[in-house]
C-alpha cells in the first residue's frame, strides 16, 4: 500500500494532492473494488458525475475517463 507522502511526491502539483484526497472516502465511491493490488470503481464529482477509475497500486500507474487523465 502507498503512504500519504509517496502519493503526494507522484501527484503533479500540490493542488492536485489536495483535490485528490478530497475524493479519499468511501462516500464518494461506487462499485469500489480491488484485488492483485489493483482497485477499480466509480467515483463522484462535484457535478454529480461518477468517473470510472482504476489503479494499479504496484505499478504506480492509474487510468480514469476524468478531465484531468
Amino acid at each position: 500500500m502507498l503512504t500519504p507522502q509517496q502519493i503526494r511526491q507522484a501527484a503533479p502539483d500540490g493542488a492536485t494532492f489536495d483535490k485528490a484526497v478530497k475524493l479519499a472516502t468511501t462516500r464518494k465511491w461506487l462499485d469500489l473494488e480491488g484485488r492483485s493490488g489493483r482497485i477499480w470503481g466509480r467515483c463522484k464529482s462535484s457535478k454529480a458525475t461518477y468517473f470510472q477509475v482504476v489503479a494499479d497500486l504496484k505499478r504506480q500507474a492509474y487510468r480514469c475517463n476524468c478531465a484531468y487523465a
